[in-house]
């Protein structure tokens, strides 16, 4: 009976799928790279060499998916917001193996950007915050007026940088779906979206030639609320200390 059972196992891990991974960014030039993944070789190389310790797969089955297929299928999916049963039929991966790499790898990025981003200013559909800015209803002081004037210049480099984030990562402009997923995700994706521009800038990789226009749509997510005490005070001193 034992070596019934050693043969079954044996015979059944002779079929066990293997992985072969069609995905080298060796082989790809930097436009191409640039065009689907947003980034060159040598910055695609860095990132997987920075993420490497949270996504190798602590496994030797022949089937484990590699860092740098993890890190380009999700790079594919922030860039396009392609349907991910498509992604897992370009890289010979399930849907449900795509699902898993893109949530690893937000969930890594998105960790990250809490400590690596500020958000600055919003206007008066956002709520006031400690960490978040917003112009004042009715400034009654010049100091208070120049604030809002430094506020509104601010603001509109916010925007424009909202509308070069959506069209360079397309899974959040209206062209790529605008994230059909659970609101908690959506803001996971978008913070590694973030996180991923910022890079960009700091090591001046070029746009992709497929940039498009942005959709036109108003970042005003949320109604204005009761603004809290820490927000009024971090404001006050704001426009004591830079503005009076």
């Amino acid at each position: 009976m034992d070596l019934v059972v050693a043969y079954l196992r044996d015979r059944a891990l002779r079929r066990e799928r293997r992985y072969r991974d069609p995905l080298d960014p060796i082989n790809i030039s930097d436009e191409n790279l640039i065009r689907y993944y947003r980034f060159p070789r040598c910055e695609i190389l860095r990132l997987c060499e920075d993420l490497d310790p949270f996504l190798r797969r602590r496994t030797r089955r022949s089937h484990a998916v590699p860092t740098h297929t993890q890190v380009l299928v999700a790079l594919r999916f922030y860039a396009s917001g392609t349907f991910q049963h498509v992604l897992g039929d370009t890289v010979g991966l399930t849907q449900a193996s795509v699902s898993r790499i893109i949530r690893d790898v937000t969930q890594i990025l998105s960790e990250r950007a809490r400590f690596e981003i500020k958000m600055p200013t919003g206007d008066s559909g956002y709520p006031l915050e400690a960490f978040l800015m917003t112009p004042l209803g009715n400034p009654s002081i010049p100091g208070e007026v120049r604030y809002n004037k430094s506020h509104t210049k601010t603001r509109v480099v916010v925007e424009q940088t909202f509308g070069v984030l959506k069209s360079k990562f397309r899974c959040l402009h209206r062209s790529g779906g605008s994230l059909q997923y659970d609101p908690s995700k959506c803001g996971k994706i978008v913070n590694a979206c973030f996180l991923l521009h910022n890079y960009c800038e700091m090591r001046r990789v070029p746009p992709p030639h497929d940039m498009v226009d942005d959709d036109g749509e108003i970042d005003n997510p949320a109604e204005a609320v009761a603004e809290a005490g820490t927000g009024q005070a971090v404001r006050a001193n704001i426009v004591r200390n830079w503005f009076t």
